[in-house]
């Protein structure tokens, strides 16, 4: 647990670091961070520099694939596109099964069971089992406010 914790911390401070300049972070304190989630597993970089070591494009915002990766691997979850149920939701923008990010964007996008277990070589994978169904977010978001919400009209007393 407190490898996942301070992952966590340290996947947040990343992102806060690159989304909001208001809280200047030098680039050597964004590189160390950076090497520091490569160390752990969470970031393996967008390619080597000349001398070997991993590259990170820290001068511009996480994509969308980047940022559910992160999410992954922080949470410890390890898809593979290979053990991935018939029925799952697969979007338009995400049918290209060779594209690196296909199989962490599936996990972030379907609600499923899963067994976990591992190849020869000990790299952990996901075995899902079942397809969970498509949660109305609507009505649970509406039930929640409903439940959760104060009789008065609005104002702070």
């Amino acid at each position: 647990m407190p490898k996942k914790l301070l992952s966590l911390i340290l996947a947040l401070t990343l992102a806060l670091s690159l989304a909001v300049p208001a809280f200047a972070v030098t680039p050597e304190d964004a590189q160390e961070d950076a090497m520091l989630l490569y160390n752990l597993g969470l970031f393996k970089g967008t390619g080597t520099t000349a001398d070997g070591s991993p590259k990170f494009d820290l001068d511009r915002a996480p994509t969308r694939a980047e940022a559910v990766t992160l999410v992954n691997r922080t949470l410890d979850r390890h898809p593979d596109k290979n053990h991935f149920t018939k029925d799952m939701l697969v979007w338009p923008d995400n049918m290209d099964q060779t594209k690196w990010y296909y199989a962490d964007m599936q996990e972030a996008t379907n609600s499923h069971t899963y067994q976990m277990k591992e190849n020869s070589d000990k790299t952990k994978y996901e075995n899902w089992t079942k397809t969970l169904p498509i949660r109305n977010w609507e009505a649970l978001e509406k039930a929640w406010s409903n439940a959760n919400s104060s009789q008065g009209n609005g104002n702070v007393v």
